[in-house]
């Protein structure tokens, strides 16, 4: 795999391989009205469809777009030169880029089950998550520790309106990749053969 493609791909494959999220790392400081309200804030989001742009520490920017379908459903496609496709049909999740095979795995136990969960007040609680207000913008964390050490996954959202703005996954070495979200739409109808994950 070419290494601009391979460095969209690492973002995908987090998706799919973080797991034991409900080991925490370090002291949690919630904000429990604040990740109530974010949780039921998701609740009432059935589907969510972006335009989203990926900016790697290298200074490479990926764009594409991404549909969810609560729950447990996600289609998320890079454009070209990075033709990669993550899908979730619900209780399985793979990555396809045109080249290795496509191997499902468990969706349960990675970052983005949790919003994808039927109940996503619940899941952010069970998963050790906190929150925190800033000014305008509040943030849901979610740590974990591997092997490498601690990984951080964050999600950024405006506070007034609730909206997503930013996905940030920050690895042991402190190494960031930033998804942020524009175009945002709601409960509008989407395409179920999105959710499909290709024999191959």
């Amino acid at each position: 795999m070419p290494r601009r493609i391979d460095c969209f791909a690492t973002l995908a494959l987090w998706l799919c391989l973080l797991a034991g999220f409900a080991q925490t790392v370090g002291p949690a400081h919630a904000d429990d009205a604040t990740l109530e309200r974010v949780g039921a804030h998701f609740n009432s989001i059935r589907t969510f469809a972006a335009d989203f742009t990926q900016s790697t520490p290298a200074g490479e920017i990926g764009r594409g777009d991404v549909v969810l379908q609560r729950p447990g459903r996600l289609h998320m496609r890079y454009e070209k030169p990075a033709p990669i496709r993550v899908i979730a049909d619900g209780s399985q999740i793979a990555v396809a880029n045109g080249v290795d095979p496509v191997v499902p795995r468990p969706l349960s136990g990675t970052p983005i089950s949790l919003l994808l969960a039927e109940d996503v007040a619940a899941a952010l609680k069970a998963s050790g998550a906190t929150a925190e207000r800033d000014g305008d913008r509040i943030r849901v964390s979610v740590k974990r520790r591997d092997e490498s050490g601690p990984i951080l996954v964050t999600l950024i959202m405006d506070a007034d309106p609730l909206l997503v703005r930013q996905y940030v996954v920050t690895d042991a070495q402190g190494v960031s990749n930033v998804i942020a979200v524009t175009n945002v739409r709601q409960n509008q109808t989407v395409d179920p053969s999105l959710f499909v994950i290709p024999a191959e």
